[in-house]
């Protein structure tokens, strides 16, 4: 037996509420070490704690208004997700957490907030333009 992909929605929420709770988590560990820098390397903290929990949060605002669209809104939208999300941790994951440059726009943190926005501004999108084109099909 199928699970409907409004449950399936329901079960991914659900996910992304226990990845916050557990981002919130790590982000509280003091697991402060420092590099060859000086700076502080909070590497497990930095980029599973901010940015799971940052992408998590983005995704729940969509898998909210995902629930009152057809199932074809659903299949592109987790389409996209399954690509975008792994490549997102890695790009975190890679990035280094602090720049020499005072004009340095690729740290971590900027990364993730970036990334974040992206992908609820895409899932947006996705949304809006498939309810649009699956309006009048069954």
């Amino acid at each position: 037996m199928s699970m409907s992909y409004r449950k399936k929605i329901t079960v991914i929420f659900i996910i992304f509420l226990v990845i916050i709770g557990i981002a919130l988590i790590i982000t509280e560990l003091d697991v402060i070490h420092y590099n060859q820098f000086g700076y502080q390397a909070n590497d497990i903290r930095d980029i599973f704690g901010q940015g799971m929990g940052l992408l998590s949060l983005s995704a729940l605002p969509t898998l909210f208004l995902l629930l009152f669209t057809k199932e074809a809104v659903y299949k592109s939208w987790i389409l996209f997700s399954l690509i975008f999300l792994p490549i997102s941790i890695t790009l975190i994951a890679i990035t280094p957490e602090h720049c020499g440059s005072l004009f340095c726009l690729f740290t971590r943190e900027n990364i993730t907030f970036s990334l974040s926005g992206l992908f609820l501004f895409i899932s947006l999108i996705i949304i809006i333009v498939q309810s649009i084109q699956t309006r009048g099909k069954k």
